[in-house]
């Protein structure tokens, strides 16, 4: 197909124009360069948008499909103008979205560089399926003070804002990998598990979780689940990994970090305060019970885990072997304990006796390892992934991701 001459001897003279005009005449003549621009070359206006709505319609199918090799060439980065596609792209397998949406890019953004636009939460479900374990808390005021947020062989450098930060959000993703034969856990992670997650679930959450290798179902079925004590408890039981950060409550101010942990201890100390305590007066059962209750009190006083070795020294509940002896049936109905009611009635009294006389400490030492647990992770501040990532990756609903060598 020949060139349209016409149209590019109108192009270039607009171009040229540019450079004599007073500046509000340049403005409206860029404008008028970028929609002649568009009319010749369409495609240069658009980019792909990778948006968390389109996901799989599977919600427990994980969002990063491993292959065989991808162990050993994991997501290496390349750089070049669409270095993404060795990061985000490639993280994100094509079966992980139902379909493929084209974006037209802002007005502010140049037709000559490529673009991925995603949305905000594609951007949270990767930091969250990529930061290591290894992962050690930060200050929440110094990751405030950047414009990058740099952890383990991931990178997010936030380049451009636009004029008065107020136009797109251009992001370069580095995400570089050591090759090793072990896929990191939090790579299996799905579609649900993530939006729960980013929805301020813990950060101990799964849809399933194991006790002898065996599934049983998350106590958590609904955010109200989220304020009760039975995934704590289930902490100890199963001893899941947690993800290295979580999305944390901004109902409190900063002093009151983990909203998530504290309110379902305390529920855990309300439930055997009012409905255990006062069903067990042997005084071997009564010195378990007393000891779990100093944990609670003690570590929602001092909110830290030091010093608990002493308080509780010699306690049964401390002896790890004790959580062993439960069957899977006898777990999830501990589990389920702490989601009660934490006031029940005379006839539910007496049917959490009957469910409780036979694994009473195997129950209490599950509670002392959930709260001991969950302490150690939240006692630091730093893994609140929406109080150390640079504002802006909270704040805007979309980035355009540019290659390196732009």
């Amino acid at each position: 197909m020949a060139p349209d001459w016409g149209m590019v001897q109108v192009v270039i003279g607009l171009a040229v124009l540019v450079f004599v005009m007073p500046p509000h005449w340049a403005v409206l003549l860029r404008d008028a360069f970028r929609i002649l621009c568009l009319r010749w070359k369409p495609r240069d206006g658009q980019c792909e948008y990778l948006s968390y709505a389109e996901m799989t319609r599977e919600p427990d199918t994980p969002v990063h499909h491993c292959r065989r090799a991808c162990p050993y060439t994991h997501r290496q980065h390349i750089a070049g103008q669409t270095c993404w596609q060795t990061t985000v792209s490639d993280f994100f397998d094509a079966r992980s979205f139902r379909r493929k949406i084209k974006e037209k890019p802002t007005e502010k953004l140049p037709l000559q560089q490529r673009f991925l636009c995603v949305d905000r939460e594609v951007l949270l479900a990767f930091i969250l399926c990529t930061i290591p374990a290894s992962f050690a808390p930060k200050s929440i005021e110094l990751a405030r003070a950047t414009e990058t947020f740099e952890e383990g062989f991931l990178k997010i450098d936030v380049k451009s804002r636009g004029e008065i930060r107020s136009g797109p959000v251009v992001l370069h993703l580095v995400y570089n990998p050591m090759p090793s034969v072990q896929v990191p856990w939090n790579h299996s992670l799905t579609v649900h598990e993530i939006k729960c997650i980013l929805e301020h679930y813990p950060p101990y959450y799964r849809r399933t979780l194991y006790y002898h290798h065996r599934p049983i179902p998350s106590p958590i079925r609904s955010f109200e689940d989220v304020k009760r004590g039975g995934w704590v408890v289930a902490v100890g039981l199963t001893k899941c990994e947690p993800i290295p950060v979580y999305m944390d409550v901004f109902n409190d101010p900063v002093d009151k970090r983990g909203v998530v942990f504290w309110q379902a201890i305390r529920r855990v100390k309300t439930i055997i305060q009012n409905n255990i305590q006062p069903l067990f007066q042997d005084p071997v059962e009564a010195k378990d019970i007393c000891a779990a209750m100093t944990v609670l009190d003690y570590v929602l006083e001092e909110m830290t885990d030091s010093g608990l070795g002493g308080i509780i020294a010699g306690s049964r509940l401390v002896d790890p072997d004790v959580l062993e002896r439960l069957t899977v049936d006898q777990c999830q109905q501990a589990i389920q304990i702490f989601n009660s009611s934490p006031r029940l009635d005379t006839e539910g009294l007496e049917r959490l006796r009957e469910t409780l006389s036979p694994i009473l400490l195997q129950v209490l030492c599950g509670v002392y390892w959930g709260v001991h647990l969950c302490v150690i992770y939240v006692k630091n501040p730093g893994r609140e992934l929406n109080r150390i990532l640079p504002e802006v990756l909270i704040k805007e609903d979309r980035f355009y991701l540019q290659g390196c060598s732009q």
